[in-house]
Order: C-alpha cells, then sequence, then structure tokens
C-alpha cells in the first residue's frame, strides 16, 4: 500500500516509516485484509503522511487506537506542515495540537483562539440543564526589556448565558502561574453530590500538577488552596515521569485524582518512567481532605494499569524494559543500609499477536488481556504463598486504561 504512494528517496525508507506506526518484522508483509481496526488505522496515519498534501481531515481518528498509537499519530501530526482539520473528543489527544476550537451552538459557529483544547470544558454545576462554559488561562509573564506592565496571572473563569444568549463572566479565581501546558480538562461527579472541574496541567520542567475548581456558594474555589503563594503546597504534584492524567479510573462514576510516590529499591542513577510509581488515585470534595480511593502499579506506555495487592505495597521494584515491553517486578528487602532488590517475584509482557500465537504461551505466560494486535500476559516466578494469592489478585483487577 505505502509501495504505490511513495516516490522518490522516501522509498528507500518505507521500513522505517512502518516502524514508527508499530508495523516491525512480520507485520511488514501482512495483507491489508487481515489487519485489526488498529492497525488499518495506523497504516491510513502512515500513508496520509506520504502523499503530497498541504490539508487533512481527520473525523475521530483515535477510534481503535491504543496509546502507543495515539503518540505516534500525534507526533505524526505535529511534524506535518500542512493543515489539519480535527473532529475528535479526544481531550489529551488534541491537547497541546491544536491552537484554534470552533463550537456549533444554536445554529451559528464561535471561535475560540486558545493554547491548548484543554483550556476550556463545558460544564452545569447548578445542574438545570443549562451548560456554561468554564476557561483557564495560562499566565503572561513581563515580556523582556518592557517597562511599566504588569504580568497577567493564570484565571479560571465560568461564563454563563445571559437571557439573550450571550456569555457573560458570572465568577473567577486564580489558578496556578507555574502551569505552562493544559494536558486535560474534565467536568464531573467528584462525590454523590459534588460536581467540579478538574484541570491537569505541566510545567516548564515537564512535572505535572492537578488543580480542582468548584462552585461554594455562587464563588469559584481552586483546591489546593493558596495557590501561588510561598504556603502553596499540592498533595497532586507529580514528576515528569509519571505523566498520569485524571479520571474515572475504577469506574465508580467518579473522577479520581493521582498522586504519585516513587517505589523503593531504584538506584540514584536509574531512568524512571510511569511504572516506576505506586499511584494513589485519591477522591477530592470540597472542604474536606482528600481520600485513597485505590493504590495501583501502572504502566501509560503499554496501556495498563492493576491494582497493587496490599502485601505487595512497599515491597516490590518495577523494572521496564522498553524495548522488550516487559516490566519485570523485584522483590525490594529491607535492610539496615537501605532498600535491597531481591528475586524476581512476576513480570508482565505485551506481545504482538503473532508473537503470542507462536511463543507467548509456552514461555511461561499467561494472558491478562488483549486489544487490537497486543496480547498482555503475566508470568509468575515466585512461589511464595503471600506472592502467589497477591498475583492472582494482580489478574483480576488488570485493565487497560483506554478501551
Amino acid at each position: 500500500t505505502l509501495d504505490r504512494v511513495a516516490v522518490g528517496d522516501i522509498r528507500t525508507r518505507l521500513r522505517d516509516i512502518l516502524g514508527a506506526f508499530l508495523f516491525r518484522g512480520e507485520d511488514i508483509d501482512k495483507k491489508v485484509k487481515v489487519l485489526s481496526g488498529g492497525e488499518r488505522a495506523r497504516l491510513a496515519m502512515a500513508r496520509m503522511m506520504l502523499e503530497p498534501r498541504n490539508l487533512l481531515v481527520l473525523d475521530e481518528p483515535t477510534n481503535h487506537m491504543d496509546m502507543r498509537s495515539k503518540d505516534i499519530l500525534k507526533n505524526a501530526i505535529l511534524k506535518y506542515d500542512g493543515t489539519v482539520v480535527v473532529v475528535s473528543h479526544d481531550r489529551e489527544f488534541l491537547d497541546g495540537m491544536v491552537d484554534k476550537v470552533y463550537e456549533f451552538r444554536d445554529g451559528g459557529v464561535k471561535e475560540y483562539a486558545l493554547g491548548g483544547y484543554g483550556e476550556m470544558a463545558l460544564t452545569d454545576f447548578d445542574g438545570d440543564g443549562v451548560n456554561e462554559l468554564f476557561t483557564i488561562d495560562k499566565y503572561v509573564p513581563v515580556p523582556a526589556d518592557t517597562e511599566g506592565e504588569e504580568a497577567v496571572p493564570a484565571m479560571a473563569r465560568l461564563y454563563t448565558f445571559d437571557t439573550d444568549k450571550s456569555l457573560y463572566e458570572a465568577a473567577s479565581v486564580e489558578a496556578d502561574n507555574s502551569i505552562t501546558g493544559y494536558s486535560g480538562v474534565a467536568f464531573g461527579r467528584l462525590g454523590p453530590r459534588d460536581w467540579g472541574v478538574v484541570v491537569d496541567g505541566t510545567t516548564a520542567d515537564g512535572s505535572m500538577n492537578t488543580q480542582v475548581f468548584f462552585m461554594e456558594d455562587g464563588r469559584l474555589s481552586n483546591y489546593p488552596g493558596m495557590v501561588n503563594t510561598e504556603g502553596y503546597a499540592s498533595e497532586y504534584a507529580r514528576p515528569a515521569a509519571a505523566a498520569i492524567t485524571a479520571r474515572d479510573i475504577n469506574g465508580d462514576g467518579y473522577i479520581e485524582i493521582p498522586a504519585a510516590i516513587q517505589l523503593p529499591g531504584y538506584p540514584e542513577d536509574t531512568v524512571l518512567d510511569s511504572t516506576s510509581y505506586m499511584v494513589e488515585w485519591r477522591s477530592q470534595t470540597p472542604g474536606n481532605p482528600s481520600m485513597v480511593v485505590m493504590r495501583a502499579l501502572m504502566n501509560v506506555r503499554e496501556n495498563y494499569w492493576f491494582r497493587i495487592p496490599y502485601y505487595l505495597q512497599g515491597r516490590v521494584c518495577a523494572l521496564n524494559d522498553a524495548e522488550r515491553r516487559t516490566v519485570t517486578y523485584t522483590e525490594v528487602k529491607s535492610t539496615d543500609e537501605g532498600p535491597l532488590l531481591g528475586g524476581t517475584l512476576f513480570s508482565i509482557r505485551v506481545f504482538t499477536r503473532p508473537a503470542w500465537e507462536s511463543r507467548g504461551e509456552n514461555s511461561g505466560y499467561i494472558m491478562l488481556a488483549e486489544q487490537n494486535d497486543s496480547v498482555y500476559g503475566i508470568n509468575v516466578y515466585s512461589r511464595d504463598e503471600r506472592v502467589l494469592r497477591s498475583t492472582e489478585d494482580i489478574k483480576k483487577s488488570f485493565s487497560l486504561l483506554e478501551e
């Protein structure tokens, strides 16, 4: 398929291009008719990138794609020289990629020139069935060599519709000035009687933080409080390696917020990623301290998570071999000199479907889940009864981040 559209020197790099869209080895020679939905979507995107076009119109392009495929597509679009028009409900995919949003409402079109799609959300705090518009700006510093001007602080605003259907600002509150980009915004239930807007953002060094906005007695409030003061400290601040966004992780109908805690046992020079942290998913309601809903281990790159059983908390370290798509979970022993790595407890590996069919089950792995052309398997090495019970719990809770 690509061979028909590639011209010139690009033909010599077809295998590299296919590899960038996750087609490797035997996959390159597959017939299109045997490809999964996700594989066909990736192939179509690879083909479009090769054709000489200056405009792409994409309608829900991330349907049937796992997180790795979405990242590949997003990077390809960011490198594309032409104009891209995207229709999508995937906020994380759109953030950082679009600079204008068009709202179609009541037979008209309104343009919003924004730095990222994650800077606005429709809300209904009062539950009257009429949407409000929530927006959040980024901090604008004073330009260099400029006198007499002041920096513009980050602000969150809530707009409602007047009787003539025009928007007016009903409430506002200061937002975190350290946020340089937004990676997600969601309006939803935070508890049985509480609604809020949950905003994930990144700072200049790549670390993340989450702000939660409530309406209380007609006022818009921001949690954690004391934002932009010396006393400001957020329990939801997390390093760039733990780039995990808020969501309804356990399907209970409420948005949970992640707090990351590094697993024990890593040498100082270890390069950490999302597998290196235990994530505490917390619920947050106005006027109350957060509550831990569950603790989980996650692999954002490979699109999965599972509850970490109580016995393994503080006793396990994750070593990620991204090339082999394998995470090995190793025992951590407490000693007077600090944590010490022990034996291998279990590993989780992601196979391509042909690899699973040829050798997966024969290599000691048990299938946990499958999605498109990926098969997830677990191999348990320890014979300790407490570990065996824990891995049975892991098998039951193993889930995919994006179905």
